[in-house]
């Protein structure tokens, strides 16, 4: 399934310096972008998940010289996910795609597949004045690796350490009054079991700490995963296979798959070529957000 690219995006809203958190997308939408046709170098098919998230909360103003006042400020942070598939020779791809994001109103992006060195994120940061990204090195054995996150430069003072598991997964920190936000970007390789039991692993250990009150996770990626056979595997030729340790982790702890939490009933997909047709892409949302949802669609990205 190396050849997915799909966007996902998931806004969030925090209300107050206290960091009441609500997530939202802007116009009430987050997406998740899959294959492009102008992105892809294959005939698959390519999608697009839009995922909204709404939280919001209200604290006595502590500065409030009126007394008694319940005060309510908010913020928006809209996520997105991409598997770009490579991003080529030049920067000519990753620019078009970060200008869709940037007319979306994204804060956060995460990007599967760069096949690109950290190197490459710091020149590219050099010549965008409204994100800074970081990245991992790719994996020189291997053609489908290397992440990256990008952030809007307005949430940067908020931004803490930034975790790298190899050429597969990165992970930011940002740092609120009273709330910590962790965002991880993952490409689980298909066919390098000891690659995928390492990051489910770390994430494992990272996530669990979701019950704890004032911390939020949220995880984008490409799993090369599915959880429900009749659901989100189409193939008439094909045994479909059992779901991946992360995924069966995650189900299992709770965290909110976006997509199908709003849209149980609906047979979408975000990999599709001429015989098969599944859903590996993801938007994974802190249980403690489910409650939050508003809205979650998949598109074709054919406008990308």
């Amino acid at each position: 399934m190396a050849n997915n690219k799909l966007l996902n995006s998931t806004e969030m809203t925090n209300k107050n310096t206290k960091v009441t958190r609500k997530t939202k997308t802007r116009k009430g939408k987050s997406q998740q972008f899959p294959n492009s046709p102008r992105n892809t170098q294959n005939n698959d098919a390519s999608h697009i998940q839009d995922t909204n998230i709404r939280h919001s909360k209200q604290r006595q103003d502590e500065l409030n010289i009126n007394g008694g006042a319940s005060v309510t400020n908010t913020f928006n942070l809209t996520f997105m996910g991409h598997n770009i598939n490579g991003l080529g020779p030049d920067y000519f791809k990753l620019n078009i795609f970060m200008d869709y994001c940037t007319n979306k109103g994204a804060d956060i992006i995460g990007i599967c597949e760069t096949n690109r060195t950290r190197k490459d994120g710091e020149f590219w940061n050099k010549q965008n004045t409204e994100y800074i990204s970081f990245w991992t090195n790719k994996d020189n054995k291997i053609k489908g690796s290397g992440v990256c996150i990008i952030i809007n430069k307005k949430w940067e003072k908020h931004l803490g350490k930034v975790n790298r598991i190899g050429a597969y997964y990165i992970e930011a920190k940002l740092f609120f009054k009273n709330c910590t936000l962790v965002v991880g970007v993952v490409y689980m390789p298909p066919s390098d079991i000891v690659k995928q039991n390492e990051l489910t692993s770390h994430i494992k250990n990272e996530f669990t700490n979701h019950s704890k009150k004032n911390r939020y996770y949220v995880l984008i990626g490409d799993l090369n995963s599915y959880i429900n056979k009749s659901m989100d595997y189409s193939d008439p030729s094909k045994l479909a296979k059992k779901p991946s340790n992360i995924i069966t982790w995650l189900d299992d702890s709770f965290f909110v798959d976006t997509f199908k939490k709003l849209n149980p009933k609906k047979r979408s997909f975000t990999w599709t070529n001429k015989t098969t047709s599944t859903r590996i892409d993801y938007i994974w949302a802190d249980p403690k957000l489910e409650d939050k949802l508003k809205k979650s669609h998949i598109y074709q990205s054919a406008n990308i």
